[in-house]
Order: C-alpha cells, then sequence, then structure tokens
C-alpha cells in the first residue's frame, strides 16, 4: 500500500457520489463516501477527510495562522480550540469508563466527552467549529440529496429510515464507524511491528532507544504502554487514561482568538460524565504514539511543532537549569500552565533528564512505530 491508494480512494469515493444512476452501495463503500462526503458541512466545503487527511495519517496538512495547532472548520473563521488527532488506531480506544483503580480511561475527543466513536461523529457534524450542520433535520436533507444514499439507507436500515432525523444520525455514524474500524486504520506495519515479527532488525539507535522507551531511566512507559509485555504486536503506546501533564497556553491562538480566553482548555473537567470536576481539571487523555513522527502539531492545542521540543518539555519537571527551562522553539521560557491544578508532578518527575544522545535514541525509536504506508512522510532533518 502506497500514497497512490489513499488517491485511488478519494477519486472513488469522488466517482460513487456522482454516480447518475441510483444505484446500491455496500456498507463499506457507503462509510467511505460519508467520511469523504463535503456535502455533510454547513458551507459544503469540508468533509471528514479535510481534517483527517487518508494519506497524511489521518491528520489535518492544511497550514493556516495557527500554525496547525488547531483546524479551521466549514464556516470561514472559524476554528476548533483542540488539535486534530490522527484517527489511526482510534477504533482501538475503549469507551469512556472508570476502571478497576477509579481511574477514568477511553472515550473520544481528548476529554472523553464523547463516550464511543459513533458519539464523537455525531457530535462533529453539528460543532459549530467543525462541520457546522444546524440540525439533524439539515443532515437528514443533505443525505436525500443523493439518490445512491437513499437506496442504500432504505435497504440497510429500513424504508422508514428517513421518518426520524435521530435515525438517520445514527445511521450515519455507524456507518462511519464501520469504515474507520477498517483495516486502512490500523495497520500494524511499522519497522517496529516487523521487528517483533523477526523481519526487521533494528539499527544500533533504534535498538538504544527502545531500551531507553521500556527503561525507568525516561519513564515513558508511565504513561505510554498498555500491555505488560515489549513484544506484545497489538501495543499502542497508550495507558488511554487522563493526567495533567502542566501543558504551557499555546498563545499563538489564545491571541487571536477571543473565544479561547472565554472557554480555556480544563479537559476532562468539561466532561458532563465526570462528577468530581475539581480533581478533573487540565487532565487529557494520553494519545497513542503509533505514527507520532508524522503527526505534529503536538499535543491536545498543539503547541509544539517538533517531536523534540515535546520530549525535551518533560525535562524541566526533573532539573532547573537554564535549558531545561526554555523551549527550543521561541527560545524563551516555558508559557504558564493552562490549568495549574492537578499537574501530575510525581508522575513526571520519575526518571532522569533525556539528554540530548538519549533524545536521538528515542526520536529513533518512535519514527519505527510509523506504519509503512507513512514512512516516506518522516523528516529526517
Amino acid at each position: 500500500m502506497n500514497p497512490t491508494f489513499f488517491l485511488l480512494l478519494i477519486f472513488l469515493s469522488q466517482a460513487v457520489l456522482g454516480a447518475e444512476k441510483s444505484s446500491l452501495m455496500s456498507k463499506q463503500q457507503l462509510g467511505t463516501a460519508l467520511f469523504f462526503d463535503a456535502n455533510l458541512s454547513a458551507n459544503r466545503n469540508q468533509s471528514c477527510a479535510t481534517c483527517h487527511n487518508p494519506s497524511q495519517a489521518f491528520v489535518d496538512p492544511r497550514e493556516n495562522k495557527f500554525a496547525r495547532a488547531v483546524s479551521e472548520g466549514s464556516i470561514d473563521g472559524r476554528f476548533g480550540n483542540r488539535n486534530s488527532p490522527s484517527l489511526t488506531y482510534t477504533s482501538k480506544i475503549p469507551k469512556f469508563g472508570v476502571d478497576i483503580n477509579g481511574d477514568y480511561r477511553g472515550g473520544f475527543f481528548y476529554d472523553g466527552r464523547a463516550k464511543d466513536m459513533q458519539s464523537q461523529i455525531a457530535i462533529t457534524l453539528f460543532n459549530k467549529n467543525e462541520m457546522a450542520l444546524k440540525n439533524p433535520q439539515e443532515l437528514l436533507n443533505r443525505i436525500k440529496e443523493n439518490n445512491d444514499y437513499i437506496l442504500s439507507f432504505e435497504t440497510y436500515f429500513g424504508a422508514d429510515v428517513f421518518d426520524d432525523p435521530d435515525r438517520t444520525i445514527k445511521a450515519v455514524a455507524s456507518l462511519i464507524v464501520a469504515y474507520e474500524s477498517g483495516p486502512l486504520f490500523s495497520l500494524f506495519t511499522s519497522r517496529y511491528d516487523r521487528y517483533l515479527k523477526g523481519e526487521y532488525v533494528l539499527s544500533d539507535l533504534e535498538e538504544k532507544g527502545r531500551n531507553l522507551f521500556f527503561s525507568d531511566v525516561a519513564n515513558c512507559m508511565g504513561c505510554h504502554h498498555s500491555s505488560q509485555s515489549q513484544s506484545d504486536q497489538n501495543e499502542l503506546f497508550t495507558d488511554h487514561k487522563y493526567h495533567n501533564i502542566g501543558l504551557p497556553v499555546n498563545q499563538t491562538y489564545i491571541d487571536k482568538d477571543a473565544l479561547q480566553k472565554k472557554s480555556p482548555n480544563l479537559g476532562l473537567a468539561r466532561n458532563t460524565s465526570v462528577k468530581d470536576k475539581k480533581t478533573s481539571m487540565g487532565k487529557f487523555r494520553t494519545p497513542s504514539l503509533r505514527n507520532v513522527a508524522v503527526t505534529g502539531p503536538y499535543m491536545h492545542n498543539g503547541i509544539f511543532q517538533e517531536l523534540s521540543t515535546a520530549i525535551h518539555f518533560y525535562n524541566h519537571y526533573i532539573v532547573t537549569r537554564e535549558t531545561a527551562l526554555t523551549n527550543p522553539e521561541t527560545m524563551k521560557g516555558w508559557l504558564k500552565n493552562e490549568t495549574s491544578e492537578n499537574i501530575a508532578t510525581d508522575l513526571l518527575q520519575r526518571g532522569q533528564p533525556i539528554s540530548g544522545e538519549r533524545m536521538k535514541e528515542l526520536i529513533a525509536f518512535l519514527r519505527i512505530l510509523t506504519d509503512e504506508e507513512y514512512e516516506h512522510l518522516i523528516n529526517d532533518g
């Protein structure tokens, strides 16, 4: 599989949408077509694939005035307040809930406010800063503009599927979920996966990085490891839990968007399913590190452009010398925390500072978590 495949996929989906004669689509075709259908946005100019481009590991490659930290929605000038995450391996995220230790885990969006994938898609369709449809009836009307959709929806969901807009929403969401749950989104084809199968030999730098990642020296696995084994071929490199790592505010888009000043990123505390708001403030779900080398900018507010900066940031919790207190991208000190409550200081202070050499080793390992289909996107600079 290569980038040409993704272009072909887009072409086929557009061909399906443009067919003049009604024809029954398979559920897979239907889910694919809906994912790429810009008519399902307020101004008919944005699809799911706009912010989650399949040729770019399902992130938003569009340049904008916020250095891609956040994405522009269907309505011109409206931006979200979170970085568009990769959709790779999204179907592996558990539903939102509480684990046996009483910790919140799983869920969709960075704050888990959507308990499952279907809820996440429904919310996105009507979010004023994203697809921005006005209401369920508008979605129903857009679906009925396409004769192929009408025939296929009525075949799979019943002749009365369009009698209730809520049923239409559920149908649309279920089809997109089916597409996003397919093998295209969870490839497991990285050099790391091939290494586990005995099909790839790690370089010296990659091996050192692997040992560092799975050690107490760096403590990466404190949040980015879910298996008991280092050879688990299904490892997603996330505990799916919520932590406040004391992330600095992204002043770039706060200064340019008054809405951000009124609505700070409080993370888990904004989740209506969470009862204890005070102890949840500033906590965000740990993302998977699969394809991390090609899915920047980094963190939920897109504050870091470089993967090395995201790693370097953790050093200032362990050492206080000037180099650790300086953001290498701005050459200035770290800005104030988005939310100062509940910072996981104890967790963040475990391990040792990451030296320049160790950082090279760690980045070498993180790069081999890139699926083969996206390896051409890795910046070797």
